[in-house]
């Protein structure tokens, strides 16, 4: 069935979309946040998403990221709540937060794989907005894919091109033409060890052990022994890298 793209952000969308995935469990919404994210409550069994100014603001984001959280906290109730939000277990600097971060993204790939079974328009045109900026960019500058963060999209994008056919594929090939040869090999080891993710039944064990197989691709040398535990206290998973 044809999705269109509408305000995920509407009330009565949002009562509607809740509906279609399923959640058995209350969402309120937070919508003044620096940032987007969800937290799912477990001791009250409800979730939170928390939406920032720029997604109000976008068209696109207001369908494309209410969409995300909801599968977030599908996988929170039917899974574990890791699989609702992270949160660094010792005092961090912020750029070992942005590590730690960094090393927990490819999550997207089995929120997304719920989310595209409900909503596969989104997907789609989720990565055609995503693959417009990364070629831009690409164009005139392709040395900032250096940076984790644009990395991760990439080989992100990849991996859900091929396993949800998102129809960017050569969007996605102009990109790699940009590519210095140097990050060939990188692009394509985080895009098999996601490609691998998106083909196994999403668990705890496996999510920890590709936080450590990423943290090793990336040379996140301190974050290889990083584990998950559940914080009542955070009201999410924590992930501790030291002892």
């Amino acid at each position: 069935m044809s999705e269109e793209k509408r305000d995920a952000l509407h009330p009565e969308e949002l009562s509607l979309r809740i509906q279609e995935i399923g959640l058995k469990w209350p969402v309120s919404w937070d919508m003044d946040y620096d940032g987007i994210t969800c937290r799912v409550h477990v001791q009250d069994r409800t979730h939170n998403i928390r939406v920032d100014k720029y997604t109000r603001e976008d068209p696109d984001g207001r369908y494309f990221h209410p969409l995300h959280e909801l599968a977030h906290c599908k996988l929170s109730e039917e899974i574990d709540p890791c699989f609702s939000a992270l949160q660094c277990g010792h005092e961090a600097d912020s750029d070992e937060c942005r590590r730690l971060y960094l090393i927990y993204v490819p999550i997207d790939v089995w929120v997304n794989q719920e989310r595209h079974k409900h909503w596969p328009e989104a997907m789609r045109n989720e990565q055609v907005a995503v693959c417009k900026e990364m070629v831009q960019i690409a164009k005139q500058n392709s040395y900032m894919f250096f940076q984790p963060e644009l990395l991760l999209t990439l080989a992100l994008s990849m991996a859900e091109d091929f396993l949800f056919d998102t129809m960017v594929g050569e969007q996605l090939r102009r990109i790699k033409n940009y590519l210095p040869p140097a990050l060939h090999g990188s692009v394509a080891e985080i895009r098999k060890a996601i490609v691998d993710m998106g083909q196994i039944t999403p668990c705890v064990e496996s999510l920890q052990y590709y936080m450590r197989e990423f943290a090793r691709i990336l040379s996140f040398e301190e974050l290889i022994q990083v584990r998950l535990e559940y914080s009542a206290r955070h009201q999410c998973q924590v992930v501790y890298w030291k002892e």
